[in-house]
């Protein structure tokens, strides 16, 4: 049967066929083919203004119905049921073993694990108000550092009772607070986790522990922070003289392996801070304010301490304390610097060895920390128990700067010089200190890196020459640290003799260090020989006493 022809397109204006119409002119405006369309008349500003306000409603619609979808995608993934939902009781049932064979790709690898919509994570456990309660009631003492009050028994069971509350009381306050809450924090992450699945918590097994790391990298982005939490549970089951699980299973080395492998975290650490930075920093503040002043007192001292903040600064002002915190009395001023000394650190948490740090003053420079000291000490005088670094309270008192108004003030001086500031923190000072010790020569080794400023050429320097260490240090820092911009000079011959001057000052020192060394190697020489002489004299006369005793 033949096909019946097309029928052509015909315009909408004036419903000729299209293919007598010039490109262009088919429309609804068309008048013909014999007739050209009349340009449009241009818009007024009447027009514009309310074709603008169309737009803008057309904009904001559309950006408020593409945060009404993601909200409902949110909600929805919320609201999905679980891969492996909780029985009636709370707890589900008995997870079943992995397949013998994962699921690998097009080339033959295994492919990464992908957190799915229905899949529960930590923090949907942390979430879940009747499985902490559960949680809870059968582990009482992690839901608060308190122990629960026990009646005392009578007679002679007492005095047993009471030394069993002081070691229970004496294992908890082994750690630190801040130690002992996160290992309570990953004690409760765990038991949520084995409560939720159904498994065995104490004592636990290593196919639960692998289970219970592939659970952890759903929430935690780092490999490392999966490591953490499982040794925990290690420590959970010490706690409750339980045997820990072992470590070394082959089952959960493999996962460990695999959350290295297929991790897309990259630890980020913060840049540190250097004397350029100090020195634009600097320039925005105003010394003669009491805030400016002691916070430039803070950053000298601690880029030339390199101390934690966890020295300089408490947490909270409630949370000073003289032992661990530096006070006035911790800071001596001496004519070549500062003296600051050291009872408590993360890493000497139980005052084995007082340190004494020096601090080399740099006369003329206006990083040099013993000015920046004295200044506030002018400003703000206090006694010496109290914080070694006062600001001004909104009474008009003086209180402690913390370690959240320090950083605070800190990113908004390195954001006002032009720096990223969400690249620094208060461990950027320690981290300058030590870059900027290592270029003026200090041993690179981490050992020597611990608060203390330790020239290489210091450690054999003899006992007699007290303050050597210091003028060492105040000539390496003269020698490396930047010219401030309201320092230069034009001419210049005049820094050139400075160098020459300082430098010279430097090999008279060492070269004094020098001959004192070869003198007292020559003291030794000369002792040795002459107690060997004295050995031979004496052995002559014994000789010759008992040849006239035979004779």
């Amino acid at each position: 049967m033949p096909r019946s022809p097309k029928k052509p397109r015909r315009c909408a204006g004036c419903g000729d066929a299209l293919s007598s119409h010039k490109a262009g002119q088919a429309g609804a405006d068309c008048k013909g083919t014999g007739q050209t369309n009349s340009p449009a008349a241009p818009l007024t500003m009447a027009d514009l203004k309310k074709r603008k306000e169309e737009l803008e409603a057309a904009i904001q619609e559309a950006e408020l119905r593409r945060e009404v979808e993601s909200l409902e995608k949110k909600l929805q993934l919320l609201q999905s049921p679980s891969a492996l939902p909780p029985s009636s009781g709370g707890t589900g049932a008995p997870v079943p073993p992995a397949a013998a064979v994962p699921p690998t790709t097009g080339a033959g690898q295994q492919a990464a694990v992908q957190l799915g919509p229905g899949d529960i994570t930590l923090d949907t456990l942390r979430q879940d108000a009747e499985l902490l309660a559960k949680v809870t009631k059968k582990f009482p003492e992690l839901a608060s550092t308190e122990r629960t009050a026990e009646a005392k028994p009578t007679g002679s069971a007492s005095g047993l009772w009471l030394l069993d509350q002081q070691v229970a009381a004496a294992k908890t306050s082994a750690f630190s607070a801040g130690t002992y809450n996160n290992l309570r924090t990953q004690w409760r992450s765990f038991l949520l986790f084995c409560e939720y699945y159904g498994l065995p918590a104490l004592p636990t097994t290593s196919a639960t522990l692998a289970r219970y790391a592939l659970f952890l990298s759903r929430s935690c982005k780092s490999p490392n922070t999966v490591k953490i939490y499982v040794h925990g549970v290690r420590q959970l089951h010490l706690f409750y003289d339980f045997p820990p699980p072992p470590d070394s299973a082959f089952e959960l080395k493999l996962v460990f392996m695999s959350l290295a492998r297929h991790s897309t975290h990259t630890p980020q650490q913060k840049l540190p801070i250097t004397p350029e930075i100090l020195l634009s920093i600097r320039s925005l503040l105003e010394l003669r304010r009491p805030l400016h002043a002691t916070l430039w007192a803070v950053f000298c001292i601690g880029f030339f301490t390199l101390l934690r903040k966890s020295n300089l600064v408490p947490p909270s002002r409630a949370a000073f304390s003289a032992d661990k915190h530096l006070t006035r009395a911790s800071l001596q001023l001496t004519p070549d610097g500062l003296i600051v000394r050291i009872t408590w650190s993360k890493t000497r948490q139980f005052r084995q060895k007082v340190l004494q740090l020096p601090v080399a003053a740099i006369p003329g420079h206006p990083l040099c920390p013993r000015a920046a000291y004295l200044h506030m000490t002018h400003l703000l005088p206090a006694s010496g128990d109290s914080p070694a670094f006062l600001v001004p309270g909104s009474d008009g008192s003086l209180v402690s700067l913390t370690h959240s108004t320090l950083v605070s003030h800190l990113k908004t001086l390195l954001q006002a010089a032009g720096f990223p500031s969400n690249k620094f923190s208060g461990h950027s000072f320690r981290r300058g200190g030590a870059t900027f010790a290592w270029h003026c020569g200090a041993d690179p080794r981490p050992s020597n890196f611990m608060g203390r400023l330790v020239l290489r050429r210091l450690r054999g320097l003899p006992r007699f020459l007290p303050g050597t260490a210091m003028v060492l240090q105040q000539t390496h820092l003269l020698l490396h640290l930047p010219e401030p911009p309201q320092l230069r000079l034009k001419t210049p011959l005049v820094p050139l003799i400075a160098a020459i001057r300082h430098y010279s000052l430097y090999l008279v020192l060492v070269i004094s260090i020098r001959v004192s060394l070869v003198l007292q190697f020559i003291c030794i020489v000369q002792y040795r020989i002459t107690k060997h002489l004295f050995s031979r004299l004496t052995l002559e006369l014994f000789c010759t006493c008992i040849s006239f005793f035979d004779f």
